[in-house]
């Protein structure tokens, strides 16, 4: 015999219990009568995140949520009811338990998932593999509800989850192929103004001995090249790996010049980033401090932190990989074709086939750079091969327009930097992966009714 109907959902936060347990003892205070209004929540601030390719996000599998519990005291006591079906666990018609959740804003249902009509034994029974069907595969904001049925009343419990995409783009297969005669890990930073000279730390071999000036550059120098470690924000010298790029303790009131100096990443001294947008080695803890090359007597240049300024050519400097290329006679048909050979590889490596996102990301916004550097010309932006025909007709189209008019007999030294410093024919390019991302989050005030 039927004593009274009360079909109840009580949240799980108000209850102190876990989600998706059906152990908890509910107070009668607590039921939430068909007839009488009441309120229940979800909980606020609700999220998860989908960190894989496929955006198989499941409730209670992946993302756990204090799903409110539903209760009744005559059709919740894990038996089959009339319209039961015990084999599938649905239900065709009242008492029933079902959850759905729907892409707030979207104009079209395919992100909508619902578990349909659940039998009060099944769900109670397998609460986890119910809730399991509610799939989330799209970043967004999803209203949630669950409603409980006896056979002539129900009660409903609404929320909200944001779901925000925590998969970033990757490359599938392999790594960004080496260039036996270049490494990004050692730079050189060689002058705008003058791009015969590079940083030279002055040939000291201990902190504090020599200052930083530019001098002819030389891949082959060991006062010239530089290893860059981003996450401590320092450049050591590659052959001096003790020693690493010091401002001196300079400021704008108390200029000092820069010098090599024990590395320590706690000295904020040497906290440099470099900004390849407009070539400034800026200083990461002094704000919109830059090194800037500045004339001393002669043709000395020491190097201070001056104020930023994306137009001086004395605050800008290419980052280039240090060549060791024995020499500019070492370009033969063998090693150009050998060159064009390590810049298949990396375009084969960047291609969009190569990339792996998860689907219904945000739309991609790479950081790509590709910069060439013919003969008797700058470095600057291009689009397409560095080395192939085409490049090479350019190569020889400069120096037949613009021959070297320096005098082969001057001094090895100079002669060999100037014609370094004109002759080089090199490629840059990088691609980094990026991704538009919104951070999707729920409002903070309960709105849910039940």
């Amino acid at each position: 015999m039927r004593v009274a109907t009360a079909v109840a959902i009580a949240s799980a936060g108000v209850l102190g219990v876990r989600a998706q347990t059906n152990q908890s003892a509910l107070q009668p205070q607590l039921l939430l009568l068909a007839n009488t209004p009441a309120t229940c929540s979800w909980g606020t601030g609700l999220t998860c995140a989908l960190s894989d390719s496929t955006n198989n996000l499941k409730l209670g599998a992946g993302c756990v949520l204090p799903v409110p519990i539903p209760t009744d005291n005559y059709v919740a006591d894990k038996r089959t009811n009339k319209f039961d079906d015990a084999l599938s666990g649905t239900a065709s018609a009242q008492p029933f338990v079902e959850i759905t959740s729907a892409l707030v804003g979207s104009a079209t249902t395919s992100a909508d998932t619902t578990t349909g009509q659940v039998g009060w034994n099944y769900y109670k029974t397998n609460p986890l593999t119910s809730q399991s069907v509610i799939n989330f595969k799209v970043p967004g904001l999803y209203s949630l509800s669950i409603i409980a049925t006896d056979y002539d009343r129900s009660a409903n419990c609404d929320g909200c989850v944001a779901i925000n995409d925590a998969y970033r783009p990757r490359f599938k297969t392999g790594t960004c192929p080496s260039v036996p005669f270049a490494t990004t890990e050692n730079v050189m930073f060689r002058s705008v103004r003058d791009r015969s000279l590079c940083l030279d730390d002055g040939g000291g071999t201990l902190g504090g001995q020599t200052k930083f000036t530019l001098t002819a550059c030389n891949p082959n120098s060991p006062n010239q090249v530089f290893v860059n470690d981003p996450i401590k924000m320092q450049y050591k010298n590659f052959n001096k790996p003790s020693l690493c790029l010091d401002d001196g303790g300079s400021v704008r009131s108390r200029p000092t010049p820069a010098h090599l100096w024990g590395c320590d990443q706690n000295n904020q001294n040497q906290w440099f980033t470099y900004d390849p947008a407009t070539l400034l080695l800026r200083q990461s803890a002094k704000p919109n401090l830059c090194l800037t090359d500045i004339l001393q007597t002669g043709t000395t240049r020491w190097f201070y932190l001056v104020d930023c300024d994306a137009t001086n050519v004395n605050q800008q400097f290419e980052r280039v990989p240090q060549y060791q290329l024995p020499s500019p006679s070492s370009l033969t048909t063998t090693s150009l074709a050998q060159a064009k050979t390590y810049e298949d590889q990396f375009n084969a490596f960047v291609d969009g086939s190569n990339v792996l996102n998860n689907p219904n990301s945000g739309n991609d916004c790479n950081d790509v750079v590709s910069k060439v550097e013919y003969l008797r010309d700058d470095l600057k932006d291009f689009t397409g091969s560095c080395f192939d025909a085409a490049a090479l007709a350019t190569n020889v189209a400069n120096l037949k327009a613009n021959p070297f008019p320096e005098h082969l007999q001057s001094s090895y030294s100079s002669l060999q930097a100037t014609l370094v410093a004109n002759g080089q024919w090199c490629c840059q390019k990088s691609k980094t992966l990026k991704e538009k991302y919104i951070e999707y989050g729920c409002p903070s005030a309960a709105t849910d009714k039940g």
